[in-house]
C-alpha cells in the first residue's frame, strides 16, 4: 500500500483503538486491551493486503479528507467486531468505490453499514445469490431464473431447508437480497442495491483470502 494511504489508515486505527480502550482505562483488563490491539494489528494487515491486491495508489482517494472518513469508518468497524471477511468486503468496497466516483465517500459511509454487521452465514447466503445471478444473466434465453440456479448451493451450504430460511430472512434487513413469490413458496433474489455492491465487492475472497 503507498506510504501516505498507509499512514493515514494506521491514524485511524490507532485514534479508534484509543477511543475503544478508554471505557477500561479504570479496570485494568489486559486481556480485553490485547484483544483490541491485537484486532487492529489483523485489521491493518487485511486492508494492506486488499490494496495490495487491487494495485491502489494514493491517487485512486482524490482526496486526503475522503480517504480519512473511510479509514475512520473502517476502524469503527474493527472497535465493533467486525468480522475478518467484514473488513475485507469493506476493504474492497473502499477501493471500488473510489475507482468508480470521484466524491466516493458517501457512498462507502452507506455501504459499510450494510457490510460490517452480517454474519458468516449471511456472506455466504448473499454470496450464492450473486454469483447465482452473474451466472443466469451470462445465459442464453430461456434463462432458468437466478432462484432456480442458487438452489442446489444453498441446499449444499446450508442443509436445512428451516436453517436457509432462518439465515434468508436476517439478510433481508441488509437490503442486498429482497424475497419474492415463486412455485408457491418465497424465493430469494439479489436486488438492486445488491447488484451494486456485486460489482465492488469478491465475496469468494472475503470469505477464503488464502485462495
Amino acid at each position: 500500500m503507498a506510504e501516505a494511504t498507509g499512514v493515514v489508515v494506521e491514524t485511524a486505527l490507532i485514534g479508534v483503538g484509543h477511543d475503544a480502550y478508554a471505557p477500561m482505562a479504570g479496570a485494568a483488563s489486559r486481556a480485553v486491551v490485547s484483544y483490541l490491539e491485537t484486532r487492529f494489528r489483523v485489521a491493518r494487515d487485511i486492508i494492506e493486503d486488499e490494496f495490495r491486491v487491487a494495485g491502489v495508489t494514493d491517487g485512486h482517494f482524490h482526496d486526503d479528507q475522503q480517504l480519512a472518513a473511510g479509514a475512520y469508518r473502517y476502524a469503527r468497524a474493527v472497535r465493533d467486531q467486525s468480522a475478518d471477511e467484514n473488513l475485507r468486503l469493506l476493504a474492497q468496497a473502499m477501493v471500488g468505490l473510489a475507482r468508480r466516483d470521484k466524491a466516493w465517500v458517501s457512498d462507502f459511509l452507506k455501504f459499510a453499514d450494510i457490510l460490517a454487521p452480517l454474519s458468516r452465514d449471511e456472506i455466504v447466503f448473499v454470496g450464492i445469490l450473486v454469483a447465482a445471478d452473474s451466472k443466469n444473466n451470462d445465459m442464453p434465453e430461456p434463462k432458468p431464473g437466478a432462484a432456480d440456479l442458487a438452489k442446489s448451493a444453498l441446499a449444499e451450504a446450508f442443509g436445512d431447508d428451516d436453517l436457509t430460511q432462518a439465515i434468508a430472512g436476517r439478510s433481508l434487513r441488509s437490503g442486498l437480497v429482497i424475497a419474492k413469490t415463486g412455485w408457491g413458496s418465497l424465493i430469494y433474489v439479489i436486488s438492486p442495491l445488491g447488484r451494486e455492491v456485486r460489482d465492488l465487492i469478491n465475496v469468494d475472497r472475503a470469505l477464503n483470502p488464502e485462495n
